[in-house]
């Protein structure tokens, strides 16, 4: 395979970071509120997010609808349509997201606009439930590749690129996330042997990556390969985190 200029996948990997980030980060509950002429609407939201496409669900005092829309480059659009005295108002949301909060206007349809705001909603605590005896270790789990590691990209002359992945290996099986600065993506592969496979679908302003990491487990820890197919490689090592 061509090598691929050092700086050129440095870029590469680091956009694919921060994509992915930015991808999944509206997920889950939201309470909006419209600051119409009449006062001010609370109203419930629930979104699903896969890629840029955005769909879900908002409830308010005129009862629940689905919506659908987009989340691109932390700007939020959707659109529903909400019955009201026997018409259909066709409703448009448009917002920008910073952190877990999001700002916009909303169109109702021509017939008006009005700002809106949005948090996202604390998770729900677990009911206590009585404690019981831990289960026994599935055969074959928590093996060399579980734990935290520090993760190193040796970009050549670009420099190197940290970051760091929480990895849980049950017989062959691997699972976790790899989390840099620019955000964390979930990662499967195998640990067959000393021979580790990471695998993670990256989203990028110009469509998904697939980015591979191989290695071998060492007495110093992992070192090997992060490969995108048809840009090249770089090679990277892996520390177990103190």
């Amino acid at each position: 395979m061509t090598r691929f200029p050092s700086l050129a996948l440095a870029t590469v990997l680091v956009v694919a970071l921060a994509g992915a980030a930015s991808a999944q980060s509206i997920d889950g509950a939201w309470e909006v509120s419209l600051d119409t002429p009449q006062g001010v609407t609370t109203i419930d939201a629930t979104m699903k997010q896969q890629g840029e496409t955005v769909t879900g669900q908002v409830t308010s005092p005129l009862g629940s609808v689905e919506f659908k829309g987009t989340f691109v480059n932390d700007t939020l659009t959707i659109a529903y349509s909400v019955p009201v005295q026997g018409q259909t108002i066709d409703i448009t949301m448009n917002g920008k997201r910073t952190g877990d909060t999001m700002s916009g206007m909303v169109n109702f349809g021509g017939l008006g606009e009005a700002p809106w705001t949005a948090k996202r909603k604390a998770a729900a605590a677990a009911p206590a439930v009585a404690a019981v005896p831990a289960a026994a270790p599935a055969a074959g789990a928590g093996g060399p590749a579980s734990g935290k590691w520090d993760i190193v990209l040796v970009m050549g002359p670009a420099g190197e690129f940290p970051m760091t992945a929480e990895l849980t290996q049950a017989g062959e099986k691997v699972t976790g996330a790899i989390t840099s600065q620019m955000g964390s993506i979930p990662v499967t592969g195998s640990m067959v042997g000393e021979a580790l496979k990471l695998e993670f679908v990256a989203p990028t302003p110009n469509g998904d990556l697939a980015i591979t990491m191989t290695g071998t487990l060492g007495p110093d820890g992992f070192s090997g390969k992060t490969t995108v197919p048809g840009l090249g490689d770089a090679d990277w090592t892996g520390k177990r985190a103190k």
